[in-house]
């Protein structure tokens, strides 16, 4: 029986990171051909998701691995994804939000309602924590 990509990520010996790429609508073709020419993507899927408080653009989601991580291209950052709520978020944002949310004390041992923010994604911005709702578009096999 083959071995899944999860299972060895669990196990320690595939090390991965989710990547969020922030790309202008009309350069998802382009910036979908860079990426899988400059990583090797975890299951060969990109995702593309869109938000309504992005007007012109779009995110593209995937994983890599991180031994063959090179630099990450601009306007990317990595991310964090609970799996049971869609739920995507940088460390920064998390933090922030326990802060908001925990009278302004930070307890990385403070239980987040993760259902609250189902189908998220939590950004730390200049201004504060940003919660934008997301949607999947299209899945892309590379």
């Amino acid at each position: 029986m083959p071995i899944l990509v999860d299972e060895l990520n669990e196990r320690g010996l595939l090390r991965t990171q989710l990547v969020c790429t922030f790309v202008r609508k009309n350069e998802v073709d382009d910036s979908l051909r860079l990426i899988s020419k400059t990583f090797s993507i975890i299951n060969n899927k990109i995702f593309l998701l869109k938000s309504p408080d992005l007007r012109n653009e779009m995110m593209l989601s995937y994983n890599v691995e991180l031994e063959t991580r090179k630099e990450f291209l601009p306007n990317s950052i990595m991310v964090h994804r609970k799996k049971e709520t869609n739920t995507i978020y940088t460390i920064n944002a998390l933090n922030e939000l326990i802060i908001t949310i925990n009278n302004g004390v930070l307890d990385k041992k403070f239980p987040i309602e993760w259902e609250r923010y189902q189908n998220s994604i939590l950004l730390k911005k200049p201004e504060g924590l940003k919660i934008m709702k997301i949607e999947m578009v299209k899945s892309y096999s590379v």
